[in-house]
């Protein structure tokens, strides 16, 4: 049986414990603030990656230059 369930009744899981990390946290406020950037950078282009590759195969390897290819990943 799961943590989450005990005796059929559901136990609701709460941020509040992180809230005593705000002091911390806040000394800190630059770091913090460029560490959620780089995540969200980091996220967008393991989202978009297999996207521009699909269509790169797709697209690309359809004209007998190749200039797709290159002012896509330009």
């Amino acid at each position: 049986m799961t943590d989450a369930v005990q005796g059929g009744e559901k136990k609701s899981r709460s941020l509040k414990p992180l809230g005593r990390l705000t002091p911390y946290v806040m000394r800190y406020r630059g770091l913090v603030t460029g560490a959620l950037v780089a995540l969200a950078l980091a996220a967008v282009t393991s989202l978009a990656l297999p996207l521009a590759i699909r269509r790169m195969i797709d697209h690309g390897f359809t004209q007998p230059d190749g200039s797709f290819i290159n002012s896509y990943f330009a």
